[in-house]
Parts: C-alpha cells; sequence; structure tokens
C-alpha cells in the first residue's frame, strides 16, 4: 500500500542505477553490427530510464505528502536540483572539452542533451506540481476518500501528463532543439505523474502480479527477438520531439500520428520495468535475497543520485584512451564480444561500488 516501506524498491533503484551506467558504457558501441552490444543497449534503453523516473515520482510524492505538500519543501528540492545541474554541467565542461573536442569558454547552460538533462527534468516535473501546494492539506490518499480535494489533485496531475503528450509536436519549427532538455522533460513526464499517482493508489508493491510481469516479459523478449524490424522506433526512447520520430522509417500511420507511439511506449516500458522488479523481489528464490550483492544494490538506490552525477566522466575517459577503438569499425569474434561485454559490466559495478557511498552522498548534501 501507499506509504509503506518497500525494501524490495531500494534495490530496485540500485539495479536500475547500475543499468544506467552500463548503458553509457555500451552508448558508443549501440549501433554496431554486434547484436549483443546493440540488443543489450537498445534493451536497457526500452525501460531503464522510465521506471527510475516512475520511481522517482512515487518518492517525490512519498515525501511531499509526509510534509504536508509545503511549499517551502518543494522549493528547497528546486533549489537543490538546480545547484546539482549546475554543478554538473560545469563539472563534465573540461572533459567534453578534452574528449569530444568542444568549444567555448563556458559551458552552455541553456541547452542539454547529455547526462545532467535528468536534473532538470526532475526541477521541471517538480515545479509543475506547486499548485498542489495550495491544495487542502489531509492525509486521505487519491482514490481512497473521494474528497474533493484528492480529486482535484488526481485530475490535475492526469492533466500534466495529457499536456506533456501533446507538447512533443511544440518543436515542429526546430526552435527549441534541446533547449533547457525540454524534449525529454515532456517526454518522460507521464513517468514522473504516474509514480506520483501509484503512490497515491491502493497499489502494493508486495502483492505480486506474476500475470503481468511474464506478458511484460514476452514483451521484452519478443523486441529484442525481432530488434531489427523494430530498430527504427526506439527513437521513442529518448523522449526526442515527434518531429524526429517522424523522420524515421516507421509506419506512414505513426509518422502522422507519433504521439501514439509515445502513449503505447508508456504501458510497454511500465510493463517491462515491473517485469525485472518482480525478477529480483520473488518471494524466497530471487538470488539477490540476503546476500552481498543485495546490500550493495540497495546502497547504490539510496545514492543513486550521487553515482548518477558522477559517473559519466569515467566512459568519457575510457572513450578518450581507444578503449572502444577495436569494436568501432569490424565486427569482432562473438568469444571477444562476450569477453567485453563482461568487462564493461565489471566496470559499471566498479563505478558503482566507487561512487556508491555515504560519504560522497553527505559530502554533497553539506555543500549545496
Amino acid at each position: 500500500m501507499a506509504g509503506e516501506r518497500v525494501e524490495e524498491l531500494d534495490r530496485y533503484k540500485g539495479f536500475l542505477i547500475f543499468l544506467v551506467v552500463l548503458g553509457h558504457f555500451l552508448l558508443p558501441i549501440k549501433d554496431s553490427d554486434m547484436a549483443l552490444f546493440s540488443r543489450s543497449f537498445y534493451g536497457i534503453y526500452s525501460f531503464h530510464m522510465p521506471a527510475f523516473i516512475f520511481l522517482s515520482g512515487y518518492f517525490f510524492q512519498q515525501s511531499f505528502v509526509k510534509r504536508g505538500r509545503a511549499a517551502s519543501s518543494l522549493f528547497s528540492n528546486l533549489l537543490y536540483y538546480f545547484l546539482c545541474y549546475f554543478f554538473l554541467k560545469t563539472l563534465l565542461y573540461p572533459f567534453d572539452v578534452f574528449c569530444y573536442g568542444g568549444q567555448g569558454s563556458f559551458p552552455d547552460y541553456l541547452h542539454e542533451s547529455s547526462t545532467p538533462w535528468y536534473l532538470l527534468g526532475l526541477f521541471f516535473w517538480q515545479f509543475a506540481c506547486l499548485p498542489l501546494c495550495f491544495f487542502k492539506r489531509n492525509k486521505v490518499y487519491i482514490g481512497k476518500g473521494g474528497n474533493p480535494e484528492d480529486r482535484t489533485e488526481k485530475y490535475y496531475l492526469l492533466l500534466l501528463i495529457l499536456l506533456s503528450l501533446f507538447a512533443g509536436y511544440l518543436d515542429q519549427n526546430r526552435r527549441l532543439v534541446d533547449f533547457l532538455a525540454l524534449d525529454r522533460v515532456f517526454g518522460f513526464a507521464p513517468f514522473f505523474y504516474f509514480g506520483m499517482l501509484t503512490f497515491q493508489s491502493s497499489f502494493s508493491w508486495k502483492k505480486k502480479r506474476t500475470d503481468l510481469a511474464l506478458m511484460a516479459g514476452a514483451c521484452f523478449f519478443f523486441f529484442l527477438l525481432f530488434f531489427p524490424a523494430l530498430k527504427n522506433y526506439t527513437r521513442i526512447f529518448y523522449g526526442v520531439w515527434y518531429r524526429r520520430v517522424s523522420k524515421e522509417e516507421i509506419l506512414p500511420f505513426f509518422q502522422s500520428f507519433p504521439i501514439l507511439l509515445r502513449i503505447f511506449y508508456i504501458p510497454f516500458a511500465l510493463g517491462i520495468s515491473y517485469f525485472f522488479y518482480w525478477m529480483l523481489s520473488f518471494p524466497g528464490k530471487s538470488p539477490f535475497r540476503k546476500t552481498i550483492l543485495e546490500k550493495q544494490l540497495s546502497l547504490w538506490g539510496k545514492y543513486s543520485l550521487v553515482i548518477y552525477l558522477f559517473h559519466r566522466p569515467f566512459r568519457d575517459l575510457f572513450l578518450k584512451i581507444g578503449g572502444y577503438s577495436y569494436f568501432l569499425h569490424h565486427e569482432r569474434a562473438l568469444s571477444v564480444q562476450i569477453l567485453f561485454f563482461l568487462f564493461l559490466l565489471g566496470f559499471s559495478v566498479a563505478v558503482c561500488v566507487l561512487l556508491g557511498r555515504k560519504s560522497l552522498y553527505s559530502l554533497c548534501k553539506k555543500r549545496w
């Protein structure tokens, strides 16, 4: 039920931030002819950010309700994400110049299409919740009490979801492009607000829906199986403007109505997300229970923002020293691919262990 402490969620969030790191390590070779790398990358990207953002909305609503929907706590969050964004853009700029040949003396804080976009997303998604601070503050959950204030809050969140879906058409004239990462802010907003609604609902994380999980798992399997035919549709995974989706070689119907792809993508991504949650928390049988790995995943989940903030320079430097050059231009033997994939897995684990620490998290909190 809403408000309960679910240990599996901490572990699942840690699993997701690990996928974020691994996905970024696979990014330079995602479009290679080697199926192991390409399908792994797009398999991860099919659900990992929607799941992560959904949980961000869920935990935000949990904290928001607990603090009485106070505007002061909301503004405190907004200031924190603004400072994090400013810091991360500044931190990554030297690496961009060194690794990718960036130009200019200062970072362009108004345009973003890389890692810091998520901080802008948190800022705008929570800023849009400001009107909720002026609704009646009570502890009756949406969908339970039937109070007008509860229904108003629910309808407001649904309105934000609807507006974000249609906002994908805003850049038809190519004026916004990556301005303040608004393409991804609008593209992934539904997942954040569905997370908020889920917290207020009677949904129980501890009541496993095996039928739903298996159906979603089958969808994920068929996506990987028929990936070559579906690859052109994966542009929607990035939360881009609809004009970019329409340019792909997809069915003319979806070229004309790309909003439908985004609507279909929401249950697709959330379903796959639930499948992996179900796998990691399968009662009494999960290999992740009561193990060192379980504790590590929980720590990574707790300090996921710190891992997100600092992990990218490791990938950039690895790219700069030529870590991917052996795989960029020629297809390699499957055994070599597997060894390199295992290396990237281990590298991702090492980065998460290094960054997922309370000391680093506390330092960020004190400084910001």
